[in-house]
C-alpha cells in the first residue's frame, strides 16, 4: 500500500462530506424559501408531480406518449418560468435553489467528467504531502517574503579562468 492511499481515501472522504454539506445547504435555503413564499412550495410540488408522470407515462407506453409527453414538457416548462418570475419579483436570484459547490469545475467529487483528476483534488493531495513532510511549517519562512538581498555581496568576485 503506498503512503498516499491513506490520504486520498480521506480526501474522497472529505469531497463527500463536502457534497452532503452541499445538499443540506440547500435544503435548508428551500425550506426557508419554501417558508417565505409558499407558492413556491406549490410550484415545487406541481414539479415533481409531473416528473412522476412522465415516469408512469414512459413505462405505460401508450399510443399517444409522444402527445402526451409533449403536453407534460410544455406544463414543465410553465412551471419553470413562474417558478423563476416568483424569485425574481422578490427579488430572489433563481440560482439560489441550485447547489453551490466548493469546485465548480468538479462538482466536488474530485474529477471531472472525462475521469481526469481535477486540479483541486491534485491541489489537495500536494496539502497533504507538506503536511507529511513537515515543508509546511518551513514555507511559511522560507518564501521569497522573506527574501534579503542584502545579504549578498554588491560586488563582483574574482574572475576564474
Amino acid at each position: 500500500m503506498s503512503q498516499t492511499t491513506p490520504s486520498i481515501k480521506d480526501i474522497m472522504e472529505e469531497y463527500a462530506r463536502q457534497r452532503d454539506l452541499n445538499k443540506l445547504e440547500l435544503k435548508e435555503r428551500r425550506l426557508a424559501l419554501y417558508e417565505q413564499l409558499p407558492k413556491l412550495a406549490e410550484i415545487d410540488l406541481q414539479m415533481s408531480q409531473i416528473g412522476a408522470e412522465i415516469s408512469k407515462s414512459i413505462l405505460k407506453k401508450p399510443k399517444n406518449i409522444e402527445v402526451m409527453m409533449m403536453e407534460l414538457k410544455a406544463t414543465l416548462d410553465r412551471l419553470k418560468s413562474d417558478r423563476a418570475t416568483l424569485l425574481l419579483n422578490n427579488g430572489i436570484n433563481p440560482n439560489v435553489l441550485e447547489i453551490n459547490y466548493k469546485c465548480s469545475k468538479c462538482k466536488d467529487t474530485g474529477f471531472l467528467e472525462n475521469n481526469a483528476r481535477c486540479t483541486c483534488f491534485t491541489q489537495k493531495l500536494i496539502h497533504r504531502a507538506y503536511g507529511m513532510s513537515n515543508i509546511q511549517k518551513q514555507l511559511e519562512v522560507q518564501n521569497f517574503e522573506h527574501f534579503d538581498l542584502n545579504v549578498f555581496s554588491s560586488s563582483l568576485g574574482p574572475k576564474e579562468s
